[in-house]
């Protein structure tokens, strides 16, 4: 034991004489950077004051504004209506209060959120009234909104105010909103004479001669109706807006001319409108049955084939692929007829179209009754039709994809599924200002707080960073005395220093040991958010491999459900559902961890370098080190007065700059403790704010739930009916195709029918013409035998002793034939 203690103390003082030989070059070294920081540490104390909380300025809050309005610009309505909501409910007193005011309002008509919209509208129109720029904007969006909303319990009064503008102020586009008004409320001739005051100069000039021609054909005046199409489409577009509106004139016109049995005029005006038009499905579908009304079969045929290709998932596509089959059908008919071409092959193009419809529908339906007849709640598929929560991945009770589609068109259902999109918004809104306010939350109760005033932070980091060279500083200068000293102690004192200094030794290496603490205080700031920024990145890309597997458990489970594995053992079958069910657990219980490791790494991140654990260890061994520097120093000045000469030189010079680092440091300190305090009275009203707020994202969560719950109960209601309408629909489609399989049949048994016939009668013609043949060679036979046998009739008897005239001339016949009479 005394042995150990021996070779302990040995290389303690080894090490004491070590530190005397390698930091002497160092102490003129600390002197000069003393000085420089005495300087800094000065100017560091110098001028602090308690922060003041003040609200944004108005050049601040006008780039704000203008942030917003550029969002707005890109059509980035929901940024903007963020921004905006902050400008509108923080700032009333800032001078653009009414812009701000209805950009809001106006991102919000854009996003589709009517409700929150007309609110704010309203709030304009009556809080600011006609004073705002706006005015009159906002009076014309509120008479819009009245039937978006179909709530016309305030129109009048909006109205009324728009006329209550002097005529010499009043906007152009006035006329078109009370003539718009007046069209979709049934008042047609009141709805054509304010379009009529609608100026070419006006941005609605194109709408409005639109719609008085789209009046005039409600009012059946078709004539007057296609004056006014005429007129609109001789014009030349300005903006994509006028482009379509000159496109849908043109299909006005093409409908029109097909209502006056003028095909070729329709398909004029048809070709007008250019394959990257939105139109252009609905007009190759019309065209069709333009071309079906002119019998022109073939032109209509390439329609229908081209409106196939450029939209395949159409929803006319049911409607295109039947029109195709009987098209086809009377194509082979007439091919039958004519003879010029071959009809068995339009007839096997009819089936083929006739059953591939058949089949795309037949097992959806199939699916849609099994669904139906299973599930009593059809909330629980509305996720599917608004596609969200699609991380569910859900293979179970899941809607046919064409139903989906087709339900989502529904009127009733395409309300659910906005008012379901605004549900998820919010909630989505509301989880990131929880996430927000947990943050400010943390970080307000962390040392990271300074950080909320960047002047103060700035001050505060490089405190820090001097202080801890300060420590530093005295370690080797706390090492340099000692090792002087070592020469004059006593065995007794020698190994008292010896444990002063481990001590100190010992602290140094456990700073040394922590993370980054090779770097400077603002240099680990940043290389440990760094870090945490990497860590986040690599947490997105498990995220993004966790979704891919439950992508694919999905579909392996809808692959079983729905095609099955007939060859496969049920033993075995049931062993890979478990499997399956237990590795989709893993699975979702792995992106719950994962969501709680992204938001701790985004909160560690918030306070990286300043008050996370390594940092917090980092400044108490700090002190610790401080605390154990000034016992070695307390000890080292009673032996220091026994060193001579320039020994005592020199240690009388490191007691100076030892004093200086700890004045330093206590100075820097005191500036640290200041800037904290001023920084917690600063945040007093933050922190009540944010108090605040938690209490506003409580109450927020409170009333959507009561919202969730009511849409629930509605959107289940118009679901259940809709579905009812699908169902009717599959129906039909497959009773249509079922009914053009057997018209194909029918049609081919109707041609061969005509054929067999045809045949008969070109047989009987046939058989008459040969019978009327045979009768005239069986006459003119018949005469000839009569004439031969005539001609063979016996002569008159010859007078006795004549001889017949025959029998001189048959005489010498037989002579000549060899034979004679014997």
């Amino acid at each position: 034991m005394i042995h150990h203690r021996a070779a302990a103390l040995a290389g303690a003082l080894a090490m004491l004489l070590s530190a005397r030989t390698a930091g002497a070059q160092d102490i003129n070294d600390i002197g000069k950077k003393l000085v420089a920081l005495d300087a800094e540490a000065h100017t560091l104390g110098q001028g602090l004051a308690k922060p003041h909380v003040k609200g944004r300025t108005a050049d601040e809050l006008a780039r704000d504004l203008i942030d917003a309005k550029v969002a707005f610009g890109v059509g980035n309505f929901d940024a903007a209506a963020v921004m905006l909501y902050e400008l509108v409910e923080g700032h009333r007193s800032m001078v653009a209060y009414d812009e701000a005011l209805y950009y809001l309002a106006e991102a919000l008509f854009q996003k589709g959120d009517f409700v929150a919209s007309r609110s704010y509208f309203t709030q304009l129109v009556k809080g600011i009234g006609s004073r705002s720029a706006y005015y009159q904007q906002s009076l014309q969006r509120l008479v819009e909104l009245t039937l978006k909303l179909e709530d016309p319990a305030q129109v009048e009064t909006w109205l009324n105010l728009l006329d209550a503008v002097p005529a010499s102020e009043r906007r152009s586009s006035v006329p078109y909103v009370r003539g718009k008004y007046a069209y979709f409320s049934g008042k047609h001739d009141d709805a054509i004479a304010s379009f009529a005051k609608v100026t070419p100069d006006s941005e609605h000039y194109f709408e409005a001669l639109y719609f008085i021609g789209a009046s005039n054909v409600a009012k059946g005046d078709l004539a007057a109706a296609q004056t006014a199409f005429s007129n609109l489409v001789k014009l030349s577009p300005k903006s994509t807006t006028d482009r379509h509106i000159v496109e849908l004139g043109h299909l006005a016109l093409a409908r029109i001319h097909y209502e006056n049995d003028e095909p070729s005029q329709a398909i004029d005006s048809y070709l007008h409108i250019p394959r990257k038009s939105k139109l252009f499905d609905e007009t190759l579908y019309e065209a069709a049955w333009v071309y079906v009304k002119n019998r022109e079969f073939n032109k209509a045929l390439r329609a229908l084939e081209l409106l196939a290709l450029s939209d395949p998932t159409s929803a006319r596509m049911p409607e295109v692929r039947i029109l195709e089959g009987n098209l086809r059908i009377r194509k082979a008919r007439e091919l039958v007829d004519t003879k010029d071409g071959n009809s068995l092959e339009e007839y096997a193009k009819a089936l083929a179209v006739f059953e591939q419809t058949r089949d795309a529908f037949a097992e959806p339906k199939k699916q849609l009754d099994a669904l139906l007849a299973s599930q009593s709640d059809p909330t629980a598929l509305i996720d599917q039709i608004t596609g969200e929560h699609k991380d569910d991945f859900a293979a179970e009770a899941s809607l046919p994809e064409v139903a989906v589609a087709w339900l989502s068109r529904e009127p009733t259902v395409h309300r659910v599924i906005g008012i379901e999109h605004d549900i998820d918004a919010v909630k989505k809104e509301i989880h990131v200002a929880e996430g927000i306010v947990t943050r400010l939350d943390y970080a307000l109760s962390t040392a990271n707080r300074v950080h909320a005033f960047p002047k103060l932070a700035e001050r505060r980091v490089r405190a820090v960073e001097i202080r801890e060279d300060l420590v530093s500083m005295e370690a080797k200068l706390a090492a340099r005395l000692t090792a002087m000293v070592a020469t004059v102690a006593t065995p007794a004192e020698k190994a008292k220093l010896a444990k002063l200094a481990g001590a100190r030794e010992s602290i140094s290496k456990r700073i040394a040991a922590l993370p980054l603490q090779d770097l400077s205080y603002s240099e680990r700031i940043g290389k440990a958010r760094a870090q945490y920024q990497a860590l986040d990145h690599k947490a997105s890309e498990v995220g993004v491999v966790l979704e891919t597997t439950l992508a694919e458990i999905a579909a392996l489970e809808k692959y079983i459900a729905q095609q099955g594995v007939p060859e496969a053992d049920p033993a075995d079958l049931r062993s890979v559902n478990h499997e399956i069910a237990t590795l989709k657990t893993d699975v979702k219980g792995m992106q719950t961890e994962l969501g709680d490791v992204r938001r701790q790494a985004l909160l560690a991140k918030d306070v990286a370098g300043t008050a996370d654990a390594s940092a917090l260890r980092a400044a108490e061994l700090r002190d610790d080190l401080r605390a154990a520097v000034a016992a070695e120093n307390a000890f080292l000045g009673t032996l220091s007065a026994r060193l001579q000469g320039q020994d005592r030189a020199e240690a009388d010079q490191i007691a100076s700059l030892t004093a200086k680092a700890r004045s330093i440091d206590s100075q820097l300190a005191t500036v640290v403790s200041t800037i904290d305090t001023y920084v917690d009275a600063a945040l007093a009203d933050v922190r009540l704010a944010l108090a605040e707020e938690k209490a506003r994202i409580a109450a927020c969560k409170q009333e959507l739930a009561g919202y969730e719950a009511e849409s629930a109960a509605l959107g289940g209601e118009a679901l259940a009916a809709s579905f009812d309408d699908v169902a009717k629909k599959f129906e039909d489609i497959l009773v249509r195709a079922d009914v053009g399989i057997v018209d194909v049949a029918w049609s081919q048994k109707e041609a061969a029918d005509a054929s067999q016939k045809r045949l008969v009668l070109d047989q009987a013609r046939e058989r008459q013409v040969l019978d009327s043949n045979f009768a005239d060679v069986v006459r003119h036979h018949q005469k000839e035998q009569a004439e031969a046998k005539a001609a063979k009739a016996p002569a008159p008897a010859p007078a006795e002793g004549q001889v017949a005239p025959e029998e001189e001339q048959a005489a010498p016949a037989a002579d000549a034939s060899g034979g004679g009479a014997k």
